[in-house]
Parts: structure tokens; sequence; C-alpha cells
């Protein structure tokens, strides 16, 4: 099923006019199968966009020639051919998993979609400044302190297991950043994460609460 190298392209093309459009997906995979067998570091994509590069070029090819002849037998042969490219494309397009074939505004339309989509998961994640909680009585340190009693927490069945992750201190200060304010004001997140990661130290009045663990 395979010529020479030099001869590859016109040979998949002329295979393209030979065999019946019920045969397209076959020859396609068949070609794809030996191109990631012999160029193993090649990808999908590379040969769907070769496949394209050649069919294309064929099919404007054909358009010239047929448009400057009118009236002919050699006409209703280019024209023939020109829709089984047509139908083969068509056929192909189910496995553009890249959206090469896609125009651009059906790429345009794809990305407002997805900005779409992006900007309303944003909304339901970001918590607007007047519906952040507000630490009126005390100071972002006595949340802190709060904060890092329960991750210091021992498990209440065994000790020498902590109840809650200790790695993440990026987290619990994105947590104070992102949902509380402290009299109003915004937390930032630099001020947190100092606190957390022991740039900043806790002073003992700031732990002004206390964690216990009730036996039920």
């Amino acid at each position: 099923m395979y010529a020479p190298e030099p001869f590859l392209d016109n040979f998949f093309i002329n295979k393209i006019f030979e065999v019946k459009e019920i045969e397209y997906s076959a020859l396609y995979n068949y070609h794809l199968k030996f191109f990631l067998g012999n160029q193993k570091k090649k990808l999908k994509e590379d040969f769907f966009r070769k496949i394209m590069d050649i069919v294309t070029l064929t099919r404007s090819e054909i358009i010239r020639q047929s448009r400057k002849t009118l009236f002919s037998i050699e006409k209703v042969k280019l024209d023939s051919r020109h829709n089984k490219l047509d139908k083969f494309i068509k056929t192909i397009s189910e496995y553009d998993e890249w959206g090469i074939l896609e125009s651009e505004s059906e790429r345009n339309k794809k990305l407002q979609e997805e900005n779409k989509a992006l900007t309303s998961l944003l909304s339901e994640i970001t918590v607007e400044p007047h519906h952040k909680i507000d630490i009126k009585n005390g100071n972002k340190k006595n949340l802190i302190a709060l904060f890092q009693d329960l991750i210091e927490i021992e498990h209440p069945k065994n000790s020498d297991k902590v109840t809650i992750s200790t790695s993440a201190v990026k987290t619990w200060a994105k947590i104070v950043s992102l949902y509380f304010t402290e009299n109003g004001k915004a937390i930032p997140l630099e001020t947190a994460l100092n606190y957390f990661d022991g740039t900043s130290k806790l002073k003992k009045s700031d732990r002004i609460y206390n964690i216990s663990y009730i036996d039920r």
C-alpha cells in the first residue's frame, strides 16, 4: 500500500481517489499507524497536519484547474476529485482533536465560551469584599493563632498524628486573606503567609482561644 518516500504524497492522494468513501477512515488510520511506527518522535497531530496540508494543497490546485476547464470531460474528472477530497476531509474531521479544521470564527466562538465559563467559575469562587467575614472584635493574629492551633492539634485516638495537614501553609494563608477582613480592611496574603511559614511570630497574648477535645 506504500510507495517510495518521494512519491508518498501523490500516492496517498491517488488512494483517496481510488477507494470508496466508506474506506476513508481505514485509509487514514492505516497510514497513521505506519507514520507513528516509523517515526517514534512524531505525534498524531503532526500526521493530521501533514495529511491536511497534502489534501488542501491538492484541492486548491484542482479548483484552480477546474476554473480554467469549463466544458470538457477533464472538468468532470476534476470536479469528481474535488468532491472526493471534500468528503475525505469531512470523514477525517472526527480525528481532529486539536481544532485544526475549525474556522477562525469557530475558534473565536469557542474561546468566548471558554472565557465565559471561566468567568462564571471565578465569580463562584471569588468572595466579594462586602461578603468577607470581618474580624470586628480582636485582630487577624487571634484568627491565625486559632488556625495554627487547629493545624497542630493531635488526633484524639492517636497522639502521634495530627488531625489536619500541616504542610499546606499557603492554603491556610489564602483562607485568611481571601475570606476574612480585619475591621473592614483587607488582609494581604503575604502578611498572613508570614505567620504560617514562621517568618513572623505570634505572641502568647495573641492566643486568646483554646481548642479542647470532648470525649463522646
